[in-house]
C-alpha cells in the first residue's frame, strides 16, 4: 500500500531467477541459478526450508493450497516437492530424450492439484498428487512457443508461430482455434500469453524494441 521495501530476502549466493508467492501470502519461494530454492516466511523473511536442484532453478510452481512446490531445473526435469518438509515428493516421468521433448516452463493450474508442463511438442497436464498425465496438449504441426492459464484453471491457450489454440483444462478438448495469423499483427510469435479475465487475453511481444501490448478478445477473435 505504502510502496515501502518490507525487507529483502537475502540467502542466495547466485542470481535469483524467480520467486512464487503462496496463497495467502504467508510465504514465498524464490528460485536461483545454482539449483537452489528457498521458502521464506513473508512476514518475518527469514528462510523456513532449503530444496536443492541439479543444475538452476528454472521455474517454480506452487501447487493446490500450497502444500506442493513443483520446481524445474535446467536438465529439464521436473520435481514435486513437499512444501512443508522440503522433501521430495516425486520425479514427474517427463520425456528429454529429444530436444522437442525438453520441458521449458511450469506453471501450475489454479484451483487444482493439477500442474501444466510445456514443451516444443505441447503442453502436459499432470495430477502432483499422482504424478499421472492427465492431458497432453499438442500443437500441430507447429512447435508449441508459450501458453498462459486462464485465472479459474478453466481454460488454457497454447501460442505457436502464427496460431492460438485455446483449450478445455477438465477434459483436454480443444475448444477454439485462431489459425493463419499474422506474427506481428497478433502476437502469436514467441510472445508472453496471459488472461486477463473472461475470454480475454494479452500477448506481449518481447522481441520488440516498444515491447508492443496487444489485446483479444478472444469470443470474438476468428
Amino acid at each position: 500500500q505504502t510502496g515501502e521495501l518490507a525487507c529483502a530476502l537475502m540467502g542466495h549466493i547466485a542470481d535469483v531467477s524467480l520467486a512464487k508467492v503462496f496463497p495467502g501470502g504467508a510465504r514465498v519461494a524464490t528460485g536461483c541459478l545454482d539449483g537452489s530454492v528457498i521458502i521464506w516466511d513473508a512476514k518475518t523473511c527469514k528462510p523456513l526450508r532449503r530444496i536443492t536442484t541439479p543444475g538452476s532453478a528454472v521455474g517454480v510452481a506452487v501447487v493446490g493450497d500450497g502444500a506442493r512446490l513443483a520446481v524445474l531445473s535446467s536438465t529439464g526435469k521436473t520435481t514435486i516437492w513437499d512444501a512443508g518438509s522440503g522433501l521430495p515428493v516425486r520425479l514427474l516421468l517427463t520425456s528429454n530424450s529429444r530436444i522437442a521433448d525438453r520441458v521449458f516452463r511450469i506453471e501450475a493450474v489454479p484451483g487444482s492439484d493439477m500442474l501444466a508442463t510445456a514443451s516444443l511438442r505441447g503442453v502436459s497436464i499432470w495430477h502432483t498428487g499422482t504424478g499421472e498425465l492427465v492431458h497432453h496438449l499438442e500443437s500441430i504441426p507447429e512447435w508449441t512457443r508459450n501458453f498462459a492459464i486462464a485465472p479459474g484453471g478453466d481454460l488454457i491457450a497454447t501460442c505457436s508461430v502464427g496460431s492460438v489454440i485455446v483449450w478445455d483444462v477438465s477434459s483436454g478438448r480443444q475448444l477454439r482455434s485462431f489459425g493463419d495469423l499474422d506474427p506481428g499483427q497478433h502476437g502469436t510469435d514467441e510472445s508472453e500469453w496471459c488472461f486477463l479475465g473472461v475470454g480475454l487475453g494479452a500477448a506481449l511481444d518481447p522481441q520488440s524494441f516498444v515491447r508492443n501490448l496487444s489485446l483479444h478478445d478472444l469470443r470474438s477473435w476468428v
